[in-house]
Parts: C-alpha cells; structure tokens; sequence
C-alpha cells in the first residue's frame, strides 16, 4: 500500500442522507468506485452541500520523505483548490489537526469530506483520519484496502478495493466521513 498519513478534519457538509447504503457496513468488498461512475460517494469541491472549510490548524507534524516546498499547512486551509500545486503535504507519518469555525457535528449520513490531490483515479496517497472531541483523544475511522500487494512508487490502486480512507478520490472530490 501507498504511504499512509494521519490527517484529521478537513471541512464540514450538512446532511447528505444516506450515501451507498452499506458502505460503512462490515462487507467491505466492493467499496465506492472511482469520482463521476455510479454509485462513487466522492463529492466534488464546488459542491453547495458544503457549508464550512476549515479554518485553522493546530499539532503540525511532518513525517519522512516530504519536501520543504509541500510544508506549507495553510494550503489546508478554505477551498480545496481541486490542483497538484496548492496543497501541503504531510509525508510518511504526518499529522495536522484541522479545526472549523462551529465544529463537526454528526448529523444524518455524511459529516466531512478530505481531499487529496492525486492526478488520476490510480496514483492515489491514502491518509487515515481520526477525530476527536477535545483535541487530546481520537478514534480513527475503519479503514481497509484489499490490494493484493505494495504498491510500488507511482504504482496505482483501484478505488473499489478502498475503504475508510482519505485519498480515495482525484483532486477535486473529497472523501466522505460519517461520525455514525
């Protein structure tokens, strides 16, 4: 598998309803396709479901293998840009909490979204997220990939054997999370 991040939060939408029924369920194969095919849960960032970005970030930890030009975590901040260029990368091991203007609520279905910045639907960089209440304690959400090997550097993955990741969709949609 790709390098695996840990990132927390990155903007807020209200309630969507019920997005791929069984998609947080316990039969993980097939997830969600690729973003535009049916049946994809990715939400584009111009969508109007979104309500909040996020608008500070606290606990900067940049891990391995990052370049100095990527450390650059107010790129995390407003709008996903839905572009390679206008991001922060947090390498292998990296953390950034990200916080917002009223907080994450659940409400029904999905909560947030993250984004990444991949090129394609294959070259995907896949993040854990986690969130938390007050700052000190976080639960990670379930995650799987039933890729059947390492991918190597700029080897791709298939989005339907992705489950609970950020980084599942191309630049421009966003990953969804339900705090249910």
């Amino acid at each position: 598998m790709k390098k695996c991040m840990k990132i927390l939060l990155l903007f807020l939408i209200p309630s969507l309803g019920s997005f791929a029924e069984g998609y947080y369920g316990t039969n993980y194969l097939l997830s969600a396709p690729v973003a535009g095919a049916a049946g994809s849960t990715a939400i584009h960032t111009s969508s109007n479901a979104i309500v909040a970005w996020a608008e500070g970030y606290t606990n900067m930890q940049y891990g391995t293998d990052v370049s100095e030009v990527w450390m650059t975590p107010e790129k995390a901040l407003g709008a996903a840009e839905g572009t390679s260029f206008e991001v922060v990368s947090l390498g292998r091991g990296g953390q950034i909490t990200l916080t917002f203007p009223a907080g994450i609520g659940d409400r029904a279905g999905a909560d947030f979204s993250v984004f990444e910045n991949s090129h394609s639907d294959e070259f995907l960089e896949l993040a854990h997220v986690e969130v938390s209440s007050d700052g000190i304690h976080f639960v990670r959400f379930p995650n799987y990939s039933d890729t059947p090997s390492s991918v190597r550097a700029f080897g791709g993955l298939w989005t339907r054997w992705i489950y609970g990741f950020a980084g599942k969709y191309r630049q421009g949609y966003g990953t969804l999370f339900d705090l249910n």
